[in-house]
């Protein structure tokens, strides 16, 4: 009897969004925190008492709480997707071209040494610098964490299940954004934190352009790379890069000449980019 009128399209929500990215970040701080207890216990006893090859279990701990934590984060995010929103999601490792590779390593170089600039803006505090010396010892496992793990495992938590939800609910700037945001929450601290921002805004545009996980985790690799070697020639854990010139003339140049490079690199990929073909995930 009664006519029924439309009902309006109700737009679809994927996993995840922002609250629910956050609470993912939640569960990775928690699983971090409990599986950190025997780091803490090792790295307290180590300060009083001198372990045995002790930096070298601390750097392995390090490690093994570090992969646990993302692995099982990574886990509980793909499952959500793919019990709710897209069964055969799969995160995507499609391939670049060579000289795409060569060109997003320059604009890595460029990148990380504009942010270092940025970032040494803000002093570290006492505490942090000694517990980065304390626990930011070059070594093996150290080297894993740094240079392998986080750039894998980082990359397809923040980029290929959080960045990957935002892209389905928002605009691309709006997830960008807040992915970079969240990427930069997780690292607890703001001196880390802002480095982590600019560089998680970098590589967002990257996986948001190539439709792809791999040039982000490059992006990330040559990054950590950079900081790893700077950490093994510096004199002082909180030495920045216009500490290691030492002149300021010259450190004004490297900044432009990376400004520059940047610049151009980003322009280049870009116009590569500009019309981005969407291969199947590997």
């Amino acid at each position: 009897m009664f006519r029924e009128s439309p009902q309006p399209e109700v737009p679809q929500s994927f996993y995840p969004n922002i609250g629910q990215s956050f609470r993912l970040l939640i569960r990775l701080i928690l699983i971090t925190i409990l599986f950190s207890i025997p780091f803490g216990i090792v790295l307290i006893l180590n300060e009083r008492y001198g372990i045995p090859h002790g930096q070298l279990l601390i750097s392995f701990l390090l490690l093994l709480v570090q992969v646990a934590s993302l692995y099982i984060v990574v886990r509980l995010g793909l499952k959500r997707i793919r019990k709710f929103d897209i069964p055969e999601y799969r995160v995507k490792f499609n391939r670049e071209p060579f000289q795409v590779i060569l060109v997003i390593a320059v604009m890595t170089i460029a990148a990380s040494t504009v942010i270092s600039a940025v970032s040494s803006l803000i002093p570290g505090s006492d505490w942090f610098n000694r517990y980065m010396s304390g626990v930011h010892q070059p070594n093996f496992f150290l080297f894993l964490s740094i240079v392998v793990a986080a750039p894998l495992l980082e990359e397809i938590l923040f980029r290929g299940v959080i960045l990957e939800g935002l892209l389905k609910n928002y605009s691309p700037a709006k997830a960008i954004i807040w992915s970079a945001a969240i990427f930069a929450v997780a690292h607890l601290n703001p001196w880390q934190g802002v480095g982590a921002l600019l560089l998680g805004l970098v590589i967002g545009w990257v996986y948001w352009k190539s439709n792809s996980i791999i040039p982000g985790m490059l992006i990330h690799f040559v990054n950590n790379l950079i900081g790893y070697i700077a950490m093994i020639n510096a004199t002082d854990t909180n030495e920045s890069l216009s500490d290691s010139i030492g002149d300021n003339l010259i450190y004004g140049v490297v900044l432009l000449v990376a400004l520059g490079f940047f610049i151009l690199t980003w322009r280049w990929l870009n116009k590569r980019w500009s019309s981005p073909q969407a291969e199947p995930a590997l």
